[in-house]
């Protein structure tokens, strides 16, 4: 949400659009339509590329709603140039795109499991967090697969004085310990 609030066109309705500073999934998102959403992925992703050397990238992909792309003009123009039968294969050409772009750069994507519900290169590396399932999907298709169930995933609460709350009330590693998993 904060690359929309700053650059409100980057989405389909063209904001305003705020920062959010509570947990939950945004119906707003970059428009697929768009060549400069596209255009300023790519700068972002450079940035990435020069801080960091790593082979495989993680461009997420999780927690996306097409509502938007569903009333949005341009990204039903954008289906129709590229023969797109619905916002799932619209979401599958997105990804494709990114692919791709770091490709040309030496790079792989990592993704979450969400991937799956459309159209995925076997060259995909996807994080099944959702349901074991997913992993034997992603592995009959060709994929390489990193398990992060969710299960063991630690549940936060609402921030407090800018410190994400830990169930058991603590707000930083140091005060939970070193076998508690990371801030």
């Amino acid at each position: 949400m904060g690359a929309l609030a700053a650059y409100p066109w980057l989405g389909c309705t063209g904001g305003p659009y705020e920062v959010w500073t509570r947990w939950g999934v945004s119906e707003d998102l970059y428009c697929a339509g768009r060549e400069t959403t596209f255009t300023f992925i790519e700068h972002v992703l450079s940035e990435i590329l020069a801080l960091f050397p790593s082979r495989q990238i993680h461009i997420g992909g999780d927690e996306c709603p097409v509502t938007r792309w569903q009333d949005c003009p341009q990204c039903r123009r954008r289906m129709q140039t590229e023969r797109l039968a619905d916002e799932t294969a619209l979401r599958s050409y997105f990804v494709r795109r990114v692919q791709q772009w770091l490709q040309v750069r030496g790079r792989e994507i990592i993704g979450w499991d969400e991937l799956l519900e459309g159209e995925l290169s076997s060259e995909v590396t996807l994080m099944v967090w959702r349901d074991p399932a997913h992993a034997y999907e992603a592995i009959r298709r060709g994929c390489r697969v990193i398990l992060s169930p969710k299960q063991f995933w630690p549940r936060w609460g609402g921030p407090v004085n800018g410190n994400a709350i830990a169930p058991d009330g603590s707000t930083t590693y140091r005060q939970r310990g070193p076998d508690s998993g990371p801030d």
